[in-house]
């Protein structure tokens, strides 16, 4: 059995050079929604925070962090969008690390959420029909929470439903944190 009361919430975060303008916005909106997740009762929570911009960039930057460890988002965007081999890279790698904990030490739920504020441009291994199947391997077998923000939150609609995405506002970006956060929250208490 896994641990009661425990989320991992897994954040994979567009860092491609169209995020240039927005850096101040994000690193505060992201704080918030922080702030917001450590204020969830009668839950811990840690956080798993992937980054991601042209295929050979994709990388970890923090691996079930304790919410109270979490320290301010640096962010260098650069580069293109390598939305589909990101998603098929973090959901491979975040499987892989509970397939080698024990039962007990996994968390009581997952919530991945997937952040972009543009188009996919740039993958080289991975294709929609991957992304979709991983996110519904997870979603059937060990009851992960996917929730997507983006330009067309339809996206990954085959798999993640409309109620558990937000439309990415360039020109909103704390209101567009403020609204995935209550899904998260919602998905954390419910």
């Amino acid at each position: 059995m896994s641990k009661k009361n425990t989320d991992e919430i897994v954040v994979l975060l567009d860092t491609s050079g169209s995020m240039a303008d927005q850096v101040a916005d994000v690193k505060g909106a992201f704080a918030s929604f922080i702030a917001d997740q450590r204020k969830v009762e009668g839950r811990k929570a840690t956080l798993t925070l992937w980054t991601f911009n042209s295929p050979h960039c994709i990388k970890i930057e923090w691996e079930n962090l304790d919410l109270d460890r979490v320290v301010e988002l640096e962010l260098k965007p650069h580069g293109n969008t390598a939305l589909l081999d990101a998603v098929c890279i973090s959901i491979d790698s975040t499987g892989d690390r509970y397939a080698r904990l024990p039962e007990a030490s996994r968390p009581e739920k997952v919530i991945f959420m997937i952040i972009t504020d543009g188009e996919e441009n740039a993958s080289k291994r991975f294709i929609k029909s991957d992304v979709l199947s991983r996110i519904k391997h997870q979603q059937d077998n060990y009851k992960w929470i996917f929730h997507f923000v983006g330009p067309d939150p339809s996206l990954f609609e085959e798999q993640i439903p409309r109620h558990q995405t937000v439309s990415y506002d360039q020109g909103r970006i704390g209101e567009t944190y403020s609204h995935f956060s209550g899904l998260v929250r919602n998905s954390r208490v419910s």
